[in-house]
Parts: C-alpha cells; sequence; structure tokens
C-alpha cells in the first residue's frame, strides 16, 4: 500500500478517536453537572427527607404589623389619606417604597414616572438622574 493512503487512514482513525472521546468526557461531565444541580436545587436524596413540624402555637406578627401592613414606614392611616396601597410597600412598582418617594424623593408614590419621561423613578435614581426633571 501506499504511504500516503496509510497515513491518511491512520489521521482518519485518530480524529475519530480523539472526537469519540471527547463527546463521551462531554456526556459525563454534563451528566455528572446535571445531578449536581438537581441535588442543589432542593431534590432531596432518601438521606435527606426530614419532618417539618409545626408550632404549636399560633405564630403572632409583628407588632408595627398592627399599624403598617406592608412595612414601608408609612402608617395605614397616613397611606389611606394618600391613596396608596397599605398591603404593597411600592405602590406604584417603581422599585422606590412609598415612604422614600414621599419622605426622600419628593416622587409620587402612585405614579412609577413622576416627570413623565418614560423612565421609571427608580431607574432614573440608580443611574443618576433626577426623578423629577425630563
Amino acid at each position: 500500500m501506499n504511504k500516503k493512503i496509510i497515513y491518511i487512514i491512520l489521521i482518519i482513525v485518530l480524529m475519530v478517536a480523539i472526537v469519540s472521546s471527547g463527546i463521551f468526557f462531554y456526556n459525563k461531565y454534563r451528566l455528572n453537572k446535571k445531578n449536581a444541580i438537581q441535588n442543589d436545587a432542593g431534590n432531596p436524596t432518601n438521606a435527606e427527607f426530614q419532618v417539618i413540624t409545626l408550632p404549636s402555637e399560633p405564630v403572632t406578627p409583628p407588632q408595627w404589623y398592627a399599624t403598617d401592613k406592608d412595612g414601608d414606614g408609612l402608617t395605614d392611616d397616613e397611606e389611606t389619606k394618600l391613596g396608596t396601597d397599605k398591603w404593597e410597600p411600592d405602590s406604584d412598582f417603581d422599585e422606590i417604597s412609598d415612604k422614600l418617594e414621599i419622605e426622600k424623593y419628593k416622587t409620587d408614590p402612585l405614579n412609577p414616572d413622576t416627570d413623565g419621561d418614560s423612565y421609571r423613578d427608580g431607574l432614573e435614581i440608580v443611574n443618576g438622574f433626577d426623578p423629577l426633571k425630563k
């Protein structure tokens, strides 16, 4: 046989061996990673099952809950006067609590874009812009 043909066959065999071993180790790595992710994601193994017991007495809410249902620092009465949601700490969902909007930034807690420039107040503050100026 010609030496060139032998070299070509040898190169092809080596390439097939390298590719197949790469596929083998990739699949092995992927399977190990998948199992690790499943275990980390809270899929318990048999040894990790445990019994959860509930407290025998009812849990009492914190004292502030009686006057501030959403925990934003404004009392329920203040929120009623302002028209904000006493169950939601950020009534307009602009990433700024109602109390911070009123006391610190002077923005409208019921309008996510106080200055009307199409950028939410929280986004403007995080990026160093004034949410009161266009």
